[in-house]
């Protein structure tokens, strides 16, 4: 049961939206296409906590040295 840090990969898509969904009321949480461009625009500002093999939680950031995704663009 030790928890694996890692950096999300696209097959991570349906649970990060699923824990999306119940961390965040209505509108407030991103929707899966949302969540799909910022995996596929900044994954190494994407990373996942799995334990067990299953994806527990996660931490996305539009952060970087290069701009990869505005503010803006991490919001819509």
């Amino acid at each position: 049961m030790t928890p694996v840090i890692r950096l999300v990969t696209a097959a991570d898509l349906d649970r990060c939206y699923a824990i999306e969904t119940v961390a965040y009321e209505g509108d407030e949480a991103a929707t899966r296409e949302k969540i799909a461009t910022r995996i596929a625009t900044w994954p190494d500002g994407f990373i996942v906590a799995e334990v067990d093999g299953v994806v527990a939680g996660f931490v996305n950031s539009g952060a970087g040295y290069e701009v990869e995704m505005s503010d803006e663009a991490f919001k819509s």
